[in-house]
């Protein structure tokens, strides 16, 4: 494990060490706590005076984008081209502290309700005024049943939102919820009257935001096409026109980059970091990524039922020799649930050994002495993910080493959540996201009420209850400790490793990634 974590520290000089990372991170909802007006401060922009600027940046990425109705997805790769036109009210600023987008301040009023004071100076694109009914219709749009959006889960915290007047909302949460900022991050704000007047349907293929760009053209699986809103309320961006292509194939999208066809890729594979560093006409830009786990059905697959069967795999699994002979090193193991930015990640807590005569062992305690079989599901494409084929072949290979059997089965990213929500995986691959209050994912990936997609259980709901409605930050580190110990020994997961992503670009662009933030912001963008 020392090893894998050398060559990653080696690697990610830009990734932030633990204690960065606690400091920044832990307590992120009780921060109005501390300070009760928290006013947006100014992030990098590129604004109205960000040197002469491009007519034109071209961005790369794994896949194409699965909607264009912002309120229809939890995939990052979509979120992350929808950002540039869709708006929430916060988000995380390079700093570490929540910065204001559409909200100019906020405070928390009582233990439960947040009072957010909006800007007046914006409009979404089709001149529609933004304002406090919008805020209020956002909500109550992503959460109606009929709209079954999958993002619908994640906002079960709150309660209501009532508008005070143009201009001033309350979002009073069920109980008092420490990652309200976080899930407020996720909350996109559309504009009523379009949607009420043309329909959902309509919205999709046009979508009309606040953000700095907005919609010209998407043609499935070639590019979505976008240019600079001059009337944001931010200036005019630096790009006039933005354009996001997927090319899934990695070679093909670094060869891209060399060739000068785009300017800017998401996801280069870590054995063409060097390659790129080495060519004086580009950069390299590396934050710490997604986490990368290996889900079980603990609901339907009879033996996953069994907690030592689930220990089993893990001790089965051999992460170390995945991080440093897949991907060079340059990963960080995880011993379970938490990321090392995850308020309550213990670094003492060490991870499940590679021991595969132990795995037999409860193999067999468990009535399985000569294994089973079962699916394992790898989805191949996916945004920012390194080499999941690979990593999917290593891990069938360390289970037949104990005597299971599973058969991989390879599916395209634009299928594999649609898959994962009807709940038809056995054992598959899958990221999450470096959330900016990544405690949000422990809740909506392992909660029975939130998602419960493939974990349920009443013990570990009391746990992550307690830790996601605890907004004192030291207190709330202490519970997350046990909540992670306790995810360990249950074993939901195959606990795997925490990975860079990693960004190449033009050196005309003047742009580093937030270490903080998952999302990609174009309006941040200066020229050299």
């Amino acid at each position: 494990m020392d090893q894998a974590r050398r060559g990653a520290d080696a690697v990610i000089g830009r990734m932030l060490d633990r204690r960065t990372f606690l400091r920044a991170t832990a307590g992120l909802g009780g921060l109005a706590l501390l300070q009760p007006l928290t006013s947006a401060c100014g992030g990098t922009s590129g604004g109205s005076g960000s040197g002469a600027g491009k007519d034109e940046v071209i961005y790369a990425y794994k896949s194409d984008v699965g909607t264009l109705d912002a309120q229809m997805t939890t995939d990052t790769t979509t979120q992350n081209v929808l950002h540039q036109i869709f708006e929430p009210l916060v988000k995380m600023g390079r700093d570490g502290n929540f910065e204001g987008v559409l909200a100019e301040s906020w405070e928390l009023v009582d233990d439960r309700t947040w009072k957010f004071n909006l800007r007046r100076d914006v409009t979404f694109h089709n001149g529609e005024p933004f304002n406090a009914d919008a805020v209020k219709f956002s909500f109550e749009r992503v959460v109606d049943p009929n709209l079954n959006s999958p993002a619908a889960p994640g906002f079960t915290a709150i309660d209501h939102v009532e508008v005070i007047d143009d201009y001033t909302v309350h979002i009073v949460t069920k109980d008092p919820y420490a990652a309200t900022l976080s899930m407020l991050y996720e909350l996109y704000i559309v504009p009523p009257q379009y949607i009420t007047e043309n329909g959902d349907e309509a919205f999709a293929t046009n979508p009309v935001g606040t953000g700095p760009f907005k919609f010209v053209e998407w043609q499935r699986d070639v590019h979505v096409k976008m240019e600079a809103y001059e009337g944001h309320w931010r200036g005019k961006p630096a790009i006039s026109k933005l354009t996001f292509r997927p090319i899934p194939e990695d070679s093909a999208r670094i060869a891209a980059l060399q060739n000068g066809e785009v300017d800017w890729i998401a996801a280069v594979t870590v054995d063409r970091v060097r390659e790129l560093e080495d060519d004086d006409r580009l950069q390299i830009g590396i934050r710490p990524g997604q986490g990368i786990y290996a889900g079980i059905d603990t609901l339907r697959v009879e033996p996953f039922k069994d907690r030592r069967v689930r220990q089993a795999l893990n001790y089965a699994a051999n992460i170390d020799s995945i991080i440093n002979d897949i991907l060079d090193g340059r990963a960080t193991r995880l011993p379970s649930a938490f990321f090392m930015a995850t308020p309550g990640y213990d670094p003492d807590l060490e991870p499940y050994p590679y021991d595969p005569e132990r795995a037999k062992a409860l193999l067999a305690e468990a009535g399985y002495p000569d294994g089973f079989e079962f699916e394992l599901n790898v989805p191949v494409g996916l945004q920012a993910t390194q080499k999941l084929q690979e990593v999917g072949e290593a891990l069938a290979s360390d289970f037949s080493q104990v005597g299971l059997r599973p058969t991989i089965r390879v599916i395209d990213p634009g299928t594999a959540f649609d898959i994962y929500r009807a709940g038809q995986f056995q054992f598959y691959i899958y990221p999450w996201g470096s959330s900016h209050e990544s405690g949000r994912y422990i809740e909506t990936l392992l909660h029975s009420e939130t998602r419960g997609y493939y974990y349920q259980n009443p013990e570990a709901d009391v746990l992550i209850e307690e830790y996601m409605t605890t907004v004192d930050p030291d207190a709330r580190i202490e519970v997350g400790k046990r909540l992670n110990e306790y995810l360990k020994e249950d074993a939901p997961w195959v606990f795997m490793y925490q990975e860079p992503d990693i960004y190449g670009y033009s050196k005309d662009i003047d742009w580093q990634p937030n270490p903080h933030d998952i999302y990609f912001h174009a309006y941040e963008i200066k020229f050299k």
